[in-house]
């Protein structure tokens, strides 16, 4: 997709007239969530831009993607946060270390006790689900980098999965 379109419910017709729409280049997904004291967001998942090259080719995956918050007196969405080279995606447990090193390509430098390598920016978002817990805000970024219609199989062919990753809204810096 290449946008995100916003309604709203117009009062005399009661039906929904266009009020906004974000241009948000591979949007995939958008997910509409509180948080409390702070306001209405929308999470927009950018999976991603362009095809691949080629199994394999994880690139065009790396996008960043996007959380929007409302602004009541403007009565729309306005740009909040972009997820981007702060956010970074791991491979999934139990590939072949030849694997591994094709997805975080080109830049595989291990951190952390485990030894992950993580890429660049979050990779393949397809979507993103809000909760609270212990009155904490939480996203839930889904990442994928198989088409929605491939089988098991063919997913396989094409190489490994990042995990998803769980974003939690810091109150101090009011940002994921």
């Amino acid at each position: 997709g290449a946008g995100v379109g916003v309604y709203a419910v117009d009062p005399d017709t009661e039906l929904f007239v266009p009020q906004q729409n974000l241009t948000i280049p591979g949007a995939f997904h958008a997910a509409p969530f509180s948080v409390p004291n702070e306001g209405y967001f929308v999470a927009v998942a950018v999976r991603q831009t362009q095809p691949p090259f080629s199994n394999g080719d994880y690139s065009a995956y790396d996008q960043a993607s996007y959380i929007y918050k409302w602004d009541a007196g403007g009565e729309a969405l306005v740009l909040y946060q972009t997820l981007g080279a702060g956010f970074k995606s791991v491979v999934e447990d139990g590939v072949p270390v030849a694997v591994q090193d094709g997805f975080c390509a080109p830049a595989c430098t291990p951190v952390g006790t485990g030894g992950a390598r993580p890429t660049d920016l979050l990779r393949g978002t397809t979507s993103f689900a809000p909760f609270e817990f212990q009155g904490e805000t939480y996203l839930v970024a889904a990442q994928s980098v198989c088409e929605p219609w491939w089988s098991s199989t063919e997913c396989a062919a094409f190489g490994a999965q990042p995990k998803s990753a769980i974003l939690q809204f810091d109150r101090t810096s009011r940002m994921f």
